[in-house]
């Protein structure tokens, strides 16, 4: 069976976004030692499941990432694997996924089921806190990755928000030399 991992950034207090959607406290400390550990997280992944928000922003950006000489080299290399890698988004407002090897899906609970029994390698959730929300809740998240960011920003959005309890066990904690904490939660 495919396993199901879900990545985020959160700050300090636990959110993954400021109360506008806002994230500009990642870029501050995404460094090349950063990048290397979010590669990590998605090897042996041939599919990235996403909610219709975050996909909106990666579909904003990779696509033209790819070709533009004004990235750098880990935004292009980025840009490459992601739009080579088959993409779900669970939306019931979007009409056409707009990029290459995307589709359209409606029922995460049933769809994600049926991805994690296919042959293939593992299954990636970027961000999409309400899509994580409902697999968390279905059992279907296998692994959750974190990247803690060392800043406190107040309010905005949980990253948790509608999690129901759940036990999990710390599969691994690795400071990184610009002060965020990466931690790998696997479930029980």
């Amino acid at each position: 069976m495919r396993k199901l991992t879900s990545h985020f950034h959160i700050t300090l207090d636990g959110f993954m976004a400021d109360p506008a959607g806002g994230m500009d406290w990642i870029g501050a400390r995404h460094d090349e030692e950063t990048w290397d550990d979010v590669a990590d997280g998605m090897k042996n992944t041939d599919c990235v499941l996403f909610g219709r928000k975050t996909y909106g922003m990666f579909v904003g950006y990779w696509p033209v990432a790819e070709n533009d000489p004004k990235a750098g080299p880990r935004d292009r290399g980025f840009a490459k694997w992601i739009g080579d890698t088959e993409k779900v988004v669970f939306t019931r407002t979007l009409k056409d996924a707009g990029w290459r090897k995307a589709r359209l899906a409606k029922d995460p609970v049933a769809d994600v089921k049926a991805l994690k029994e296919k042959p293939g390698n593992n299954l990636l959730v970027f961000g999409s806190q309400s899509l994580v929300a409902t697999l968390w809740n279905a059992g279907l998240v296998d692994e959750l990755r974190l990247h803690l960011h060392p800043v406190a920003i107040g309010q905005g959005i949980s990253f948790s928000r509608g999690f129901e309890q759940k036990e999990w066990k710390v599969e691994r904690t690795k400071p990184l030399k610009n002060g965020i904490m990466s931690l790998t939660f696997r479930k029980l």
